[in-house]
């Protein structure tokens, strides 16, 4: 599963098709998100910005990595 991509889809659901916050999605893999968001509108009345962005969903850890400064 992809959070920034389910995330994405729940905000253009919210601008393209009115849908209201919060939006439940399942994922190809069938995992289960709920996406939260607020928009504001902008100068133009047909553009909006997402803020508040918030998801809920299963997170484990699939990479791990180690950084050495110098």
């Amino acid at each position: 599963a992809c959070g920034t991509g389910i995330t994405a889809s729940a905000i253009a659901a919210g601008i393209f098709c009115g849908i209201k916050s919060p939006v439940s999605l399942r994922s190809r893999s069938g995992e289960n998100f709920t996406t939260w968001f607020d928009f504001t509108e902008t100068e133009k009345k047909s553009v909006f910005s997402a803020k508040n962005i918030f998801m809920q969903g299963l997170a484990e850890e699939v990479f791990q990595g180690k950084i050495t400064f110098e």
